[in-house]
């Protein structure tokens, strides 16, 4: 009997030889569990007809928010010698308010908790015109997320996360890529991606969770808001007030909150957020705040986080040393094991002094 030796058929494939050819995701198509599936399809645009790109929202299709006059917004291109290759989307700023929109099948309930996992990874010449969202249902309220693309022409993954418990997930997950017609210069869209996965439930009560919103400012960098951050000037600073912006030297965090130069003192510039409604979760736990400052003056950026017992008024305070880096601000406090204040009160501030630019982001509290 033959025996097959070398490259012959039968024959152990030679070390170093294995070679990955492609990987085909699968669709949620609105039949069985959405769990680790793609939630939409055509996330590269390899199917993307522009010229019959239709204005009807569809299931499995890509559609335009608005009239079909967009179409002449966009076009695919071929990336063959960028840092990817495939198909990508340019979209052109000439219209205002361009949206690329794709909902998913109806997803149907169910008894386990979930996350979902969306992003975009694309490319802006022009900062604050291109941004990822997603919307959804909750519990009878109609939410959305959105992250922006910093400007610059570099590639950029901007990401959505949302953990829903058991029976919470909404019933369909609409995605959509967002261009204001406002700057020259290109907005080139590579991938949008949403997947659903079991996941842990999220921790009861207060405890052992975020309890910031929007602490990145990415959430209502869209639109340079701030909400639900609460802006006061005190001491006067008639004018004044925080924007939502870029570090020019730093555009890889994407938004940050920036606090112009107080009046002389007793001036100062605070953006204030207050949890509200603590439980009994947070007893004994240790409360932790930390807040990413960047200024170039010592005495001139800090946090203050208060909360009340029935001793009094507690107070932390961490100031920024003034060398004009980004730094982590933080303030840590054990709570009593019998006692839980009812609210915390997190407060960003700038005092009246030096001039220059004074930058915060990434500002958490959690209760752990």
């Amino acid at each position: 009997m033959a025996t097959a030796t070398g490259d012959s058929a039968g024959a152990p494939p030679t070390p170093g030889s294995l070679e990955l050819v492609s990987i085909k995701p699968v669709v949620f198509g609105g039949v069985g569990q959405p769990y680790n599936k793609l939630l939409i399809a055509d996330v590269s645009f390899e199917a993307l007809d522009v010229s019959a790109l239709g204005t009807v929202p569809k299931v499995g299709a890509w559609s335009l928010a608005g009239d079909a006059a967009m179409r002449s917004e966009i076009s695919k291109i071929a990336l063959a010698s960028d840092l990817y290759s495939g198909s990508a989307i340019v979209i052109a700023g000439g219209k205002p308010d361009f949206v690329l929109t794709q909902s998913s099948a109806t997803i149907p309930a169910n008894d386990v908790p979930a996350k979902l996992m969306a992003s975009m990874t694309a490319k802006a010449d022009a900062g604050d015109e291109l941004a990822f969202r997603v919307q959804y249902e909750s519990k009878g309220e109609a939410l959305e997320q959105i992250r922006a693309v910093p400007g610059g022409g570099e590639w950029r993954t901007v990401a959505i996360e949302e953990i829903w418990q058991a029976g919470e997930v909404p019933p369909t997950v609409t995605v959509s890529v967002l261009r204001r017609g406002i700057e020259e210069g290109n907005a080139t869209v590579k991938t949008v991606s949403a997947i659903l996965i079991t996941t842990d439930a999220p921790a009861p009560g207060f405890a052992g969770r975020e309890l910031l919103a929007n602490g990145d400012f990415e959430e209502r960098g869209w639109s340079r808001s701030f909400a639900p951050w609460f802006y006061s000037n005190w001491g006067g600073n008639p004018g004044k007030t925080v924007t939502v912006t870029t570090d020019p030297s730093s555009p890889e965090r994407g938004y940050v909150a920036s606090l112009p130069q107080p009046d002389a003192n007793p001036g100062g510039l605070s953006l204030v957020q207050t949890v509200s409604g603590l439980d009994a979760s947070v007893r004994g736990k240790t409360l932790k705040v930390v807040v990413l400052g960047k200024s170039s003056a010592p005495g001139q950026l800090g946090i203050a986080v208060k909360y009340t017992l029935s001793t009094g008024e507690q107070r932390l305070t961490q100031m920024h040393n003034g060398d004009g880096t980004w730094q982590g601000l933080a303030a840590t406090a054990t709570l009593p094991a019998g006692e839980a204040p009812p609210n915390v009160r997190l407060e960003v501030f700038r005092n009246a002094g030096a001039d220059g630019a004074v930058y915060f982001d990434g500002a958490s509290l959690r209760i752990e």
